[in-house]
């Protein structure tokens, strides 16, 4: 069971399809992009073979997964795709759309993509955290321009056929609207 802690928004996105962690289980995600004041949680959840029993609200153990949180009022979370390995390590990586964040201007939006880890620590930690301090760990694609929206849709996929997931990014509200594809590798 996943309690949503009185969050109605919990379970309206959720997939699997990786193991982030290199545990050999395939992870889970679910995300809530109005969990606070419109900042958006992104939880991942470590596949395992007992039970599960968790709170969006609360903060899982390291064992049990990790928390993103967003900031401000960019509703992270709105998209996400967790299973696509883009730097080739042979970890599933995640990226997390933010399409009201304000790095570009206001709701210009944002993509995060945080590589797949063994042993992450979980401190409650903000996607800026994960992908504005060291580009080993994530990065952070912003829109081009106020009112992009980029980041409401997005999905990791081999497009090249270079064995590696290349990131695509919509932007939907910036001229005709636009897709962007970053090749992984």
């Amino acid at each position: 069971q996943i309690d949503g802690n009185g969050n109605p928004w919990v379970g309206r996105r959720g997939g699997s399809g990786g193991d982030f962690n290199g545990d050999g289980v395939p992870d889970f995600v679910m995300s809530s992009n109005q969990y606070g004041a419109l900042t958006g949680r992104t939880a991942v959840f470590f596949g395992n073979v007992g039970d599960l029993n968790l709170s969006v609200g609360g903060t899982p153990s390291a064992a049990q997964g990790f928390l993103l949180d967003g900031a401000g009022n960019e509703q992270s979370g709105t998209a996400f795709s967790l299973g696509g390995d883009v730097n080739g390590d042979g970890l599933a990586d995640l990226l997390v759309g933010a399409f009201t964040a304000d790095n570009s201007g206001m709701n210009s939006g944002s993509a995060h993509l945080i590589f797949g880890q063994t042993g992450i620590a979980n401190a409650g930690a903000t996607l800026a955290g994960y992908t504005n301090t060291n580009d080993a760990v994530g990065i952070r694609v912003d829109g081009s321009a106020m009112s992009g929206r980029m980041g409401r849709g997005l999905d990791l996929a081999d497009v090249n056929g270079d064995n590696c997931a290349d990131i695509l990014i919509g932007e939907s509200l910036t001229g005709d609207g636009y897709a962007y594809v970053i090749y992984g590798g």
